[in-house]
């Protein structure tokens, strides 16, 4: 499945589609996701994703026992999930990202972190395009759901720490940015 694509054919795949459009998300759909998860205002950029990594892991945990004869509810708990990725990792991809890169001096990193949600997103694209009572679907998830377990991870562990040391009292500015970014979807 994403073994057959190298990193250049996942990037134009995603780069054509784009995160909207590959995830097929309609912008008030964004906009409620954006209200109901809104963050507390004492909270700063990096906890903010981290408490998105807790709702995401809470979908997947609601996704994952939802059984096959329940496809209603499969679609509608993958449509929430989307919904908060999207917001989630643009966040990432146009603010934490390049802040790794630049700021925590880890490119390396940073390049990974984007391969990684490039490869997260086809396969929410494939779960999406897959009948949600497909025989298939269970285990297309689980391969979903490890992948982005394992992403999340490597932030947590490594990236955020790096980050939030390397940034230091100017966090408050990559806040700020974020604050007015996911604003744009309330």
């Amino acid at each position: 499945m994403l073994s057959n694509f190298n990193h250049t054919t996942r990037r134009r795949f995603c780069t054509l589609l784009g995160t909207s459009a590959l995830l097929g998300i309609a912008t008030e759909n964004l906009a409620s996701v954006a209200q109901t998860n809104a963050p507390a205002t004492d909270t700063d950029a990096i906890s903010i994703l981290v408490d998105d990594h807790r709702r995401i892991e809470a979908l997947m945990n609601q996704i994952a026992q939802t059984p096959a004869s329940d496809p209603t509810q499969r679609s509608q708990l993958l449509q929430q999930l989307i919904d908060l990725l999207t917001v989630h990792n643009f966040s990432e991809e146009n603010l934490v990202y390049p802040a790794i890169r630049d700021i925590a001096n880890l490119p390396g990193d940073a390049t990974t972190l984007y391969q990684e949600q490039d490869q997260t997103k086809v396969l929410v694209f494939e779960l999406n395009q897959l009948p949600k009572s497909d025989p298939d679907w269970g285990n297309l998830f689980t391969t979903f759901q490890n992948a982005l377990l394992s992403h999340v991870a490597q932030e947590e562990n490594v990236d955020f720490p790096r980050l939030r040391t390397a940034v230091g009292p100017k966090l408050s500015v990559l806040t700020t940015q974020m604050l007015q970014l996911r604003s744009h979807w309330s």
